[in-house]
């Protein structure tokens, strides 16, 4: 299983080139396989017709329809860290401008719904691939939020890391059931809610 951070090599064979591109053509039409078809109801025949290639070439690469999932689900999850590195540099950071980061943030996941979806359930599917995706979820917080950590030493910086792990699964498990699931959220102004929490536990003065 590749990880997250994983990053292709700039010199490689000819022949590792080659499976590079295969492997890209798979997932490109896998994407648009499931797209059009939705995930659960997708055949890997129908990824296979769209990649133009056998079934015996896609084994090569992926062991089923949910490795496929994982791997474009990938693609989602790296850019998340992109928009908690613009929460962790927010200018002078108000209540207001942390809920604006709110609906940036889940504006994108919108945009991304069918890759949202296969995140949830390649996590859901593959225990390997969901403890993968929490693990990362703590190098966000390692990293792009870094300079959030930076205000606290010791014990409560362990703490406030765990917050900030533990908030990314709130806007993660959010997005799973209104996106992912396109169930209606059974409360009101859930992104007020979300903006104040991230607020109390992270950005409030008090903190």
């Amino acid at each position: 299983m590749e990880d997250f951070d994983e990053d292709t090599p700039g010199d490689v064979s000819i022949r590792e080139r080659h499976r590079q591109i295969t492997r890209m053509a798979i997932l490109d039409a896998a994407h648009a396989v499931f797209h059009k078809h939705g995930l659960r109801a997708a055949t890997i025949d129908q990824i296979t017709s769209a990649a133009q290639i056998n079934r015996a070439t896609f084994y090569l690469h992926f062991k089923d329809k949910i490795d496929v999932a994982a791997n474009l689900a990938r693609r989602l999850v790296t850019r998340h860290k992109e928009h908690y590195g613009e929460l962790a540099t927010l200018r002078s950071p108000t209540r207001a401008s942390v809920r604006k980061w709110v609906e940036r943030y889940l504006a994108f996941v919108e945009e991304e719904r069918l890759l949202t979806a296969m995140l949830n359930e390649a996590t859901s599917a593959e225990p390997a691939f969901a403890q993968e995706h929490l693990d990362y979820v703590g190098r966000i917080a390692d990293t792009r939020l870094e300079t959030l950590l930076a205000r606290a030493t010791g014990k409560p910086r362990e703490v406030l890391r765990s917050k900030l792990i533990l908030l990314q699964m709130m806007m993660s498990h959010y997005a799973y059931y209104t996106v992912g699931q396109a169930l209606t959220f059974p409360g009101k102004f859930p992104l007020d809610a979300l903006a104040d929490i991230w607020w109390n536990e992270v950005f409030s003065p008090q903190t």
